[in-house]
């Protein structure tokens, strides 16, 4: 986006144009533009005298003068960036303004954003006209620049360093309790020996405490046969001395 006139400049910026004065009254009405003006109307101004030199600078076909007025309009930049960034980022707020409220903040901070854009195309464009930037410069743009820098400054605020450091206390304090139990446990290796040996008597004494309810089931067959055959005994013991006394009471009567 470029301008061509001091008026476009005024108009993009929401600034109103300045009243024209008489010869009579210029220096009355300098000091009366010096009262009035705003940081944002003398920095339009700045950024409209400094595209007037660009043109020129175009203008101009001696080296030695655009030399010269290269060095000139690099300072010039530098310091408008200086003081953009300074202002986008906060250092220069006055003291007696009040506090902003959340939508005015917003509004503020998408409105530097968009400044500090448009800022960076026309100093872009300045570069390019003089000569100032080539092509193996790595550019990074203003406001990517800004967000890295405001992440590192969150990540030093004091609140966060205070609960890393406590989130950091407790891990301590736990890996402290863990190496005091895992001493404990080492003071008491005789009773993990006494326990590794009745595991293993037990681990010798499951294959017999499984076979145990068939060993009972076998016995108690074992014992219902033998009653059994005592029975069986008995009874032939009682047919053989009946067939005795049977054979005698035959043997009387022949």
């Amino acid at each position: 986006m470029s301008f061509n006139t001091k008026e476009d400049i005024f108009e993009s910026e929401g600034t109103p144009r300045p009243v024209k004065q008489n010869n009579d009254s210029k220096s009355e009405a300098q000091e009366n533009e010096n009262i009035e003006l705003t940081l944002e109307q003398k920095f339009t101004r700045l950024t409209y005298e400094i595209n007037d030199l660009t043109g020129q600078l175009q203008a101009d076909n001696s080296k030695a003068t655009k030399a010269m007025d290269k060095e000139s309009v690099e300072a010039l930049l530098s310091e408008l960036k200086a003081i953009q960034v300074a202002k986008a980022s906060g250092e220069m707020k006055p003291s007696a303004e009040k506090a902003p409220t959340q939508k005015e903040s917003a509004g503020t901070k998408s409105q530097s954003n968009a400044s500090l854009i448009h800022l960076e195309k026309r100093l872009a464009r300045i570069e390019s006209l003089i000569g100032a930037a080539t092509a193996k410069e790595d550019k990074q743009p203003v406001v990517d620049a800004l967000e890295d820098l405001k992440f590192r400054v969150e990540a030093l605020n004091p609140t966060y360093i205070e609960s890393l450091e406590s989130r950091l206390n407790a891990l301590i304090a736990k890996n402290d309790q863990l190496e005091e139990k895992q001493g404990k446990s080492s003071q008491s290796g005789i009773d993990l020996a006494k326990v590794d040996e009745l595991l293993t008597l037990m681990q010798k004494w499951d294959a017999s405490c499984a076979a145990l309810p068939s060993n009972v089931r076998k016995i108690q067959s074992l014992h219902r046969l033998h009653e059994q055959s005592q029975y069986f005994s008995d009874r032939l013991s009682h047919l053989t001395s009946l067939k005795d006394a049977l054979e005698k009471a035959a043997a009387s009567d022949r």
